[in-house]
């Protein structure tokens, strides 16, 4: 039994909650090398030792209930692409049911991998399984994954056959009255939206987007769906979707979206850099759609002016990637350098810039040796630093010194500091080496525990279920749980808990009781990174195809012949 005292004080909790609390001593995960066949859809997983699964025994001492309850509160997206990574790798992890497992616990898993966007990874772990699509909760799962594709028909047939209630959030019962709608039943589908705004069963965006449906009016503001019924909805009504829904979105939602060719462009690459960044969606997502967008010449010619005048319009990053590509030739290297830099340094907010990183992360391995700018050589070492490469990130902070620190320019020591200060939430010890070398003072945390810096408290609203939370993390070290450990983590990095130190310390210690140490450190850097941008997310610039002035009037690529 591990003393809760002690998991509390290595938290770094305030004083009156902490005194006498302790840590839970690091347990070196093990991954499994395959994966087999097992009885329920929670047992069952698609990861291999290669892909980073854990170890089978990985919700041992942890009661069905308890891990249930944390399947419930886990958050529609992740805070950070590191907490998405670990949130992929619990769930399709293969490993024995934890005890006294109810029998829902399957369906629960397939929900947060349809929620999140994983729809293939549901589909086979329900194929692979004993699930049952006569399973409320499994077929709900299952046809949420029906509508991020866009698969109406197959949604609704599962409607037909499910059963009713509350007890699914009245899922159900929505869906109908969009499938009632499309088929025409109009009187039915009015009738059944009037039994859902008399169980107060609706949400704002719902009874919106639900009403038109069954009168049927077509909508002609843009909406902001973030679930996947009122995705569904709001294609059904023709209507656009609001570039600023996606910090409020299901990533599921936000990868639709990104891969909807009857969303404006513009929206679909800001979709998909929104996806990128909770680390659930693959960066070929984004790149695709840089691939697909045709400039003209004069464009291509005027690139890097373009991104000082529009840094933040999704098609500036598109044109700079086909620069990029473009640069291929070996005399072309210092060209290619300043413009990956140039994207990565006029970033507006975490999304672009992660994007950004996440897509020029080979290229800039290549660029060792290469003589470089200070700004060119900063924005490499936050390639190096996404990447969780602290070593190779602090030597092109110290390339950025060039003659030394006072030969820099104010703006450049400062993005100096600001960065090394960064590094030090990743590598403390790289960072402590990074400064000395540039005689500054950098507060550097060499003990690993985290820091809640630059969080001041909010006012949570549920108070309660955020204490159930806390409290299954301290459960989570007594029983030495490691799965409940991290779904504790994922669950306290909810949007809604964002700003509370509280929740974000006990987020930390949760993955290093877990022995997940590193992904901790990655996930304070992310969030150190992800305050350094203005809370307001970045501006769409519709651009008219005849404004020369701008030089920018991107073009679909016409799809090649079969």
């Amino acid at each position: 039994m591990v003393d809760l005292f002690r998991f509390v004080a290595r938290a770094g909790l305030f004083c009156a909650v902490l005194l006498g609390l302790g840590v839970a001593q690091e347990v070196t995960p093990v991954v499994v090398e395959e994966t087999s066949l097992a009885r329920s859809p929670f047992e069952t997983g698609t990861l291999s030792q290669g892909d980073g699964a854990f170890s089978p025994d990985l919700w041992a001492s942890t009661s069905g209930a308890a891990v249930e309850k944390l399947l419930i509160k886990l958050p529609p997206r992740a805070l950070s692409p590191s907490l998405g990574q670990m949130m992929r790798r619990v769930l399709l992890s293969a490993g024995d049911a934890p005890e006294a497992a109810p029998a829902s616990l399957g369906g629960r898993k397939l929900l947060v991998l349809a929620r999140a966007g994983l729809n293939d990874e549901a589909r086979t772990i329900a194929s692979l399984s004993s699930a049952s699509d006569n399973d409320r909760i499994v077929g709900q799962a299952l046809a949420i994954a029906d509508l991020h594709e866009n698969d109406l028909v197959s949604a609704c047939d599962r409607a037909r056959r499910a059963p009713t209630g509350q007890a699914n959030g009245f899922f159900w019962e929505k869906l109908r009255v969009l499938c009632f709608a499309v088929q025409e039943e109009y009187n039915t589908a009015d009738l059944t939206l009037g039994i859902l705004r008399e169980q107060g069963a609706l949400s704002e965006t719902e009874d919106e987007l639900l009403t038109a449906a069954t009168i049927p009016v077509p909508l002609k503001k843009a909406v902001a769906p973030t679930t996947a019924i009122e995705l569904a909805a709001m294609r059904t009504l023709g209507a656009v979707p609001d570039p600023l829904l996606f910090e409020r979105a299901d990533v599921g939602v936000i990868q639709a979206l990104a891969a909807d060719e009857a969303v404006p462009m513009a929206i679909r690459m800001n979709a998909a850099m929104h996806g990128i960044a909770t680390g659930l969606v693959p960066v070929s997502a984004l790149t695709n759609l840089y691939r697909s967008v045709e400039f003209e010449p004069y464009e291509q010619a005027n690139v890097r002016d373009i991104i000082i005048g529009s840094p933040s319009d999704p098609m500036t990053s598109a044109l700079a990637y086909q620069n990029v590509l473009s640069m291929s030739s070996p005399e072309f290297v210092r060209d290619r350098a300043a413009l990956i830099a140039a994207v990565i340094n006029t970033a507006t907010s975490f999304e672009q810039a992660y994007a950004a990183v996440a897509i020029y992360r080979d290229d800039v391995a290549f660029l060792e040796g290469v003589i470089v700018t200070p700004e060119e050589a900063g924005a490499f070492a936050l390639v190096e630093m996404s990447a969780g490469d602290g070593e190779t990130a602090g030597d092109w902070l110290l390339a950025m010194l060039g003659a030394g620190f006072d030969s820099l320019a104010e703006e450049q020591k400062s993005r100096f500091i600001e960065l090394t200060s960064l590094l030090s939430k990743l590598d403390p010890g790289k960072a402590s080496i990074v400064a000395s070398v540039a005689n500054v003072d950098i507060q550097i945390n060499l003990d690993g525990n985290a820091s809640a810096d630059g969080n001041e408290g909010i006012q949570i609203e549920n108070r309660d279920a955020f204490a159930d939370i806390v409290g299954s993390a301290f459960n989570a070290v007594s029983q030495d749980s490691k799965g409940a450990l991290l779904l504790s983590a994922l669950a306290l990095s909810s949007e809604s808990y964002r700003s509370d130190p509280v929740a974000d310390v006990v987020t930390r210690a949760a993955m290093r009781a877990a022995g997940e140490s590193e992904t901790a450190r990655q996930y304070d850097l992310e969030m150190a990174w992800r305050r350094s941008f203005p809370d307001s997310p970045p501006v769409l610039v519709e651009v008219p195809r005849d404004n020369a002035a701008r030089g920018f009037a991107p073009r679909l690529k016409p799809e090649e012949e079969q």
